[in-house]
Parts: C-alpha cells; structure tokens; sequence
C-alpha cells in the first residue's frame, strides 16, 4: 500500500468522496454561528452609547479618548434608568430591571428632527413575542420612554422595545 493510498480522505455514505456531511453540517452551523455573533455583537456595540455624544464607545467598553468616564458621564441607559425609578408609581414599579440597553439615533433633517430609540429588555425570557405575557409591561416601557424623551428633551421620535433575542415587541410613536 503507497502512503497516497493509506491517507485517502474517506468516502461519505453514498460513496461520495470528501469529509463526512455530518462534519460539513458542523461546520456550516459553526461558521453561521460565528457569522451571527459578529453581526450582532457588532450592532449592540453601541448600544450605550448616546447619539447626543455624537461617538460610540471604543470597543472593550472603554472610553474614548477626551471623553470622561466615570459617574460624570451619562448615558441613554443610566439616564432612563433613573427616570424609572423616580417615576415608578406612574408606570409599573420595577421596570428600570428588566431594560438591558438604550440605542438612540437622531434621524430626519435639521429643521425637524426626530429620535429612533430601541430599548433592549429582558422581558419574554421564553421568546414568545408577539403574545409574550410581558406584553403590558413592553408596553408600558415604551410610553415611559416616550414621556422621559418628551418631558426631558421636549423630542418626538419612535422607540421599539426588543427582547433578549432582538425580536421587536411594540413600538410606540410619539
């Protein structure tokens, strides 16, 4: 037997030549997951961050140089955050828990601006959107978004409430 023959690749069921179709099935899944988390690691890198700053954070989470960090520095997230907190009794107490990140971005021309926020939860763990029982909460989440935004920064836009897998569960106009 020559060596050329001793390393044959080995033959699929079916005969055909190559790896196995159970490796290449792994390897496409793998190469789909990977694919995956780039896209939407990448998209959630800003996440953060807040389009009135005008930059995203440097990757790492780490601030980019000339801007503070720290307690000085406020974020979308922080700030809504604590508009929940403070205004607990006028929408449902304990909802600044389930918020994971706010993404804003200010669209439309100058003279008539407007916001498109996203506001990702940890509500519907089981991914049931649409019909999740957390329905009433997203809800609730989206019009306290939509009442900071107009009380605070006297802003009109829209904000869509996503849950862990990025699937939207309302969206409110205001």
């Amino acid at each position: 037997m020559s060596l050329m023959e001793h390393h044959r690749p080995l033959a699929a069921p079916g005969g055909e030549s190559g790896p196995l179709p159970d490796f290449r099935r792994r390897v496409r899944l793998l190469c789909a997951a990977v694919a995956a988390s780039v896209i939407l690691g990448g998209g959630l890198l800003g996440c953060g961050s807040s389009a009135q700053e005008g930059s995203r954070p440097a990757p790492g989470g780490a601030a980019s140089p000339g801007k503070e960090s720290g307690p000085a520095q406020k974020s979308p997230l922080n700030e809504f955050r604590t508009y929940l907190r403070q205004n607990g009794s006028k929408f449902d107490d304990g909802l600044e828990t389930a918020v994971v990140d706010v993404k804003l971005e200010h669209v439309g021309p100058e003279g008539n601006p407007s916001t498109d926020a996203t506001v990702i939860t940890g509500l519907d763990p089981d991914l049931e959107a649409p019909g999740s029982p957390d329905d009433d909460k997203a809800r609730a989440l989206a019009r306290a978004f939509a009442d900071w935004r107009t009380s605070a920064f006297r802003e009109r836009g829209t904000v869509r409430v996503l849950n862990p897998a990025l699937e939207t569960m309302t969206a409110l106009n205001w």
